[in-house]
């Protein structure tokens, strides 16, 4: 959502779970606020966009409140990628974060990156009903040859491929395990 946009309505879900917004206690008093300037019929347009923009704001925090669960080593510096490393992999560096299916808080920092491999941490929350306890790896992934960006690395008997979107702006993360394949997207959280 950008900062002048719409606010959702009561009911409506979050980006940052997916879950009913007045389960949120950061983003359900902005509703609040914004419900009663609706009510009490205030046709200010700029007090709606101040409104808006809080509540835009406000799915940020909401996104680093549901990654609050996953365990990160001390050391999670990133190294600016050298003028030598393709675009595409340099927009690897940084933080990104993503819910599996809507059930597991998951984190992928790439801490440096070159033409060839990345350093990484993938790190995950608790999900019971996945029988999935907290935890983090940190590794060596490869780069992938062909077109765009991908990375590929490996947490047990699990896959991963990260493919960076063409805007540069997500990564298309799948898993694969054996009898199973799961993909979800993960967003830019820091730089």
């Amino acid at each position: 959502m950008s900062g002048g946009g719409s606010v959702p309505q009561r009911g409506a879900t979050r980006p940052c779970q997916q879950q009913p917004v007045l389960t949120c206690s950061i983003c359900s008093p902005i509703l609040d606020i914004y419900g009663m300037i609706r009510v009490l019929g205030s046709s200010s347009e700029d007090m709606k966009k101040l409104v808006g923009a809080i509540f835009s704001s406000t799915l940020i925090a909401c996104s680093f409140v549901t990654q609050a669960q996953v365990p990160l080593p001390h050391n999670t510096s990133v190294a600016q990628p050298g003028p030598e490393v393709r675009r595409e992999l340099s927009a690897f560096a940084g933080t990104w974060t993503a819910k599996w299916s809507g059930i597991l808080d998951s984190t992928f920092i790439v801490q440096s990156v070159d033409n060839e491999k990345a350093q990484t941490i993938y790190a995950w929350g608790d999900a019971p009903q996945w029988n999935t306890t907290k935890g983090y790896v940190v590794q060596v992934a490869k780069v992938l040859p062909g077109e765009g960006a991908s990375l590929e690395f490996q947490v047990g008997s699990t896959v991963f491929t990260a493919k960076m979107s063409d805007d540069l702006s997500s990564i298309k993360m799948t898993r694969a395990a054996p009898g199973w394949t799961s993909i979800e997207w993960f967003k830019r959280a820091t730089r």
